[in-house]
C-alpha cells in the first residue's frame, strides 16, 4: 500500500524550506521527488530511510551536478512504501513517465524497437514496435539497432511463414492473399487455408527460436518433413526443408559461449564523467545469440550501473535466469527481488571473479569502452559543427551567439482546423520539451497572416506573465515558415510588445530568407546556416501538420459516427480506442465489431455502410 505524505506550505527561505521538509520527512522506505518553482520534477530517488537520504542533500559536500540540482528545488515530495522492492518499481515508473532531467538519461522506451508477436490475436502477427504498453502483447527487446532487427524479422518469415501484415480478415475464405503468400513467406491466413491450431504451433515455435531454443524448433519441422514425405507430399517436404536449412544457417551464425545451455546476460560497462555506455551479451541456450550497446548520460545517482539495470530490465522482453555484472551494484538484493517479482522465477546476480564468465565480462566491457570513444568522438564533432552553424547565423544577423532559436509555423486548410506550432532549440539542438502548439481562435477563415501574429503574440504575451519554462524565456532568434507576409506579421506583434528579437522568415521554393531592413538572401544548398534554419522549420511544419491532422481527424470520426442510431458518445469512444480511426473500423468484418461490447450485427453493418465513414476512408 502505498501512503502519500502532504506538507503545508511554511514560509521559509527556499533551502530552509528544504532542510525543514528533510527533518520531518518519514524514516521509512519509499520515494522523493525535488521540484522546481513551477512545479516539474527535477529529480527521482528511492532510499530505504526518505528522511536520512533526503537530508544528506544538505549535510555534506555535493558533486557540481547534485548542487546545481539543489539550487534548482523548490520543492521536495515523499511517497511511502511498504518495502523497498515496492520503492524500486515505484521510483523506475515515476522516471520513465516523467523523464526528470537529473536522473539517468535513458531513452523513453519509445525510442527503441522491440520485435512483438501480438498473441491476443486469432492468428498472431510478428511484427516491429516501439509501442510496449499493449495487452496481449509478447515482446523481446529493447534492440538498438533497427537493421539488425528487421533482419531478424525477414528469417523468422523465411522459417516460420507467419503473418506481418496489419490488415487481417482471419479465415475469410474469399480473401486475397499478398505477395508474401505467393512467395511462401506467409501461411495465408486471411484466406482460410490455414487452421488456428495449427498457425498457433508455428507461433510457439517463433517463441521457441526467439528464446534460444532453435533446436526444438529444427526437431519439430524435421518430424513435420519426414510426415509430408511418408505422405508422398514431396513439395511440402521440400518446402519444410528449405525452412530447416534457413534455420540451422540462422544457429551457424551464433557463437557456443556456454556448454551448460544457460539463459544469460552479460553486462559491461564504461565510464568517463557524465558520459557512460552499456554493452550487453544476449545468450540464451549457451549461444551469444545478440549484443546490444547504449550509450547514456549520467544522472546524480550514485550508482550509474544500478540505475540503469532498472530502467532495461523494466523494459525488457525478456529476463534470463543469470544476469553477470562486471561490478556488484549498490542494493543487489533489492534487484534480485525486483528481477523475482517480475519473472516470477529466480534470477541470479553472479559477479565472477575467474573463468570464462569473467572473460565474457572483460570482453563485454572493451567493447562498452570502444562504443563509448566513438560516441564521444562523434559528439564533439557535432558539437563544433553546431558552434559553427551558430556563429555563421551571429555573423548574419549582427548578434551575439544565439542560445535560444525559436520557430513558427501555421497549418490549415482553407482556415479550418487552423493550429500554430513552435519549436525550440537550445544552443543548436531541439528541446523537444518546450515545444509548444496553438489553436487557433481569434482568426477565421484563411489568413496566414494573421495566424502567424495570433500565435506570436500569443508566445509574446506569455513571456512575461506566464511561470512555465517553455514560455518565460526570450528568445535569441524568432524564425517563420513562409515569405515577406510571415515576417511582417511577426515584426507587428514585436512592435505590439515593444519587443526587439532578430526575425528571420524563410520562403519554400527559392529557399530565400527574408531579414528586416535587408534584401532577400539566397544561400549556397550546402549553407550550414540554411540546414539549421531548415531543419527549425522543417521541425515546426512536422509539429503544426500533426496536431492539425489530429484535431481534423477527431472532428470528422465525431461527424462521422454521430449519424448511426445506437452510437452514443460511449460506444464512439470506445470503437475508436479499439481500433485507432475509422478508416480502420471501414475495414472490419462485421462479425469483428459484433465482438465490441454493445454493438449488434444490424450496428455493425450500419457502421461499415456508413457514407460518412466511407468518404474519410476515400480521403
Amino acid at each position: 500500500m502505498l501512503i502519500t505524505i502532504a506538507f503545508i506550505d511554511i514560509i521559509f527561505d527556499m533551502e530552509s524550506k528544504l532542510r525543514f521538509k528533510a527533518k520531518i520527512a518519514p524514516e521509512k522506505a519509499g520515494v522523493y521527488i525535488f521540484k522546481n518553482g513551477r512545479g516539474e520534477i527535477l529529480y527521482v530517488g528511492k532510499a530505504k530511510n526518505i528522511s536520512k537520504r533526503v537530508s544528506s542533500y544538505f549535510s555534506r559536500l555535493l558533486d557540481r551536478k547534485t548542487a546545481e540540482m539543489v539550487s534548482k528545488a523548490a520543492d521536495v515530495d515523499f511517497i511511502i512504501t511498504d518495502n523497498e522492492v515496492e520503492a524500486l518499481i515505484l521510483e523506475n515508473n515515476l522516471i520513465k513517465k516523467n523523464q526528470p532531467p537529473y536522473n539517468i538519461m535513458f531513452k523513453d522506451g519509445k525510442s527503441y524497437p522491440y520485435l512483438a508477436i501480438t498473441l491476443a490475436d486469432k492468428f498472431p502477427r510478428v511484427m516491429i514496435t516501439r509501442d510496449t504498453h499493449k495487452k496481449g502483447v509478447k515482446y523481446y527487446g529493447p534492440y538498438t539497432s533497427v537493421r539488425a532487427l528487421r533482419a531478424t524479422l525477414d528469417t523468422i518469415r523465411r522459417i516460420f511463414t507467419v503473418r506481418t501484415c496489419k490488415t487481417l480478415k482471419p479465415g475469410k475464405k474469399t480473401g486475397y492473399p499478398c505477395l508474401n503468400y505467393h512467395i511462401e513467406r506467409c501461411l495465408g491466413p486471411c484466406t482460410g487455408k490455414v487452421d488456428e491450431g495449427l498457425y498457433g504451433q508455428v507461433i510457439k515455435q517463433v517463441i521457441d527460436f526467439l528464446e534460444g531454443k532453435p533446436q526444438k524448433v529444427i526437431a519439430s519441422l524435421t518430424a513435420q518433413m519426414q510426415t509430408a514425405s511418408n505422405d508422398m507430399e514431396f513439395e511440402k517436404a521440400a518446402r519444410i526443408r528449405n525452412r530447416i536449412i534457413a534455420a540451422k544457417k540462422m544457429m551457424d551464425k551464433q557463437k557456443m559461449v556456454s556448454d551448460n545451455g544457460e539463459d544469460q546476460d552479460i553486462i559491461g560497462i564504461a565510464i568517463d564523467e557524465d558520459l557512460f555506455s552499456v554493452e550487453i551479451f544476449n545468450i540464451r541456450g549457451g549461444k551469444l545469440i545478440d549484443t546490444n550497446d547504449f550509450f547514456v548520460k549520467k544522472g546524480l545517482e550514485e550508482d550509474t550501473l544500478a540505475s540503469f539495470l532498472k530502467q532495461y530490465y523494466s523494459r525488457a522482453g525478456f529476463i534470463p535466469k543469470n544476469v553477470i555484472l562486471p561490478q556488484a551494484i549498490s542494493e543487489q538484493d533489492i534487484f534480485a527481488n525486483w528481477l523475482r517479482e517480475q519473472t516470477k522465477m529466480a534470477t541470479k546476480i553472479v559477479v565472477p571473479q575467474r573463468g570464462k564468465k569473467k572473460r565474457l565480462v572483460e570482453l563485454a566491457n572493451t567493447n562498452a569502452s570502444h562504443f563509448l570513444e566513438m560516441n564521444k568522438k562523434k559528439l564533439n564533432v557535432e558539437a563544433q559543427r553546431t558552434l559553427e552553424m551558430l556563429k555563421e547565423l551571429s555573423d548574419l544577423l549582427g548578434i551575439p551567439i544565439p542560445q535560444r532559436i525559436e520557430c513558427f509555423d501555421i497549418s490549415n486548410i482553407g482556415g479550418t482546423d487552423a493550429v500554430g506550432s513552435m519549436v525550440v532549440f537550445l544552443e543548436g539542438w531541439p528541446a523537444k520539451d518546450q515545444y509548444r502548439r496553438f489553436k487557433i481562435y481569434k482568426t477565421q477563415g484563411p489568413n496566414d497572416f494573421a495566424m502567424m501574429k495570433e500565435v506570436i503574440s500569443r508566445r509574446l504575451k506569455n513571456l512575461v506573465e506566464s511561470q512555465k519554462s517553455s514560455f518565460k524565456e526570450k528568445p535569441d532568434v524568432i524564425i517563420v515558415d513562409g515569405g515577406k507576409p510571415q515576417l511582417s506579421a511577426a515584426l507587428s506583434a514585436l512592435s505590439d510588445y515593444t519587443l526587439s528579437i532578430p526575425v528571420i522568415a524563410i520562403a519554400k521554393k527559392q529557399e530565400e530568407l527574408y531579414i528586416q531592413d535587408k534584401n532577400p538572401v539566397v544561400l549556397e544548398s550546402g549553407s550550414r546556416i540554411l540546414h539549421l534554419i531548415q531543419q527549425l522549420r522543417d521541425e515546426a511544419h512536422r509539429f503544426a501538420v500533426s496536431y492539425h491532422r489530429k484535431l481534423r481527424s477527431k472532428r470528422l470520426s465525431v461527424s462521422a459516427l454521430d449519424g448511426i442510431i445506437g452510437i452514443g458518445e460511449k460506444r464512439k469512444q470506445l470503437l475508436l480506442k479499439e481500433f485507432g480511426s475509422l478508416a480502420n473500423i471501414r475495414k472490419l468484418s462485421v462479425g469483428r465489431l459484433q465482438q465490441v461490447p454493445g454493438i449488434g450485427k444490424k450496428t455493425a453493418k450500419q457502421i461499415i455502410s456508413n457514407n460518412e465513414v466511407s468518404s474519410l476512408d476515400n480521403e
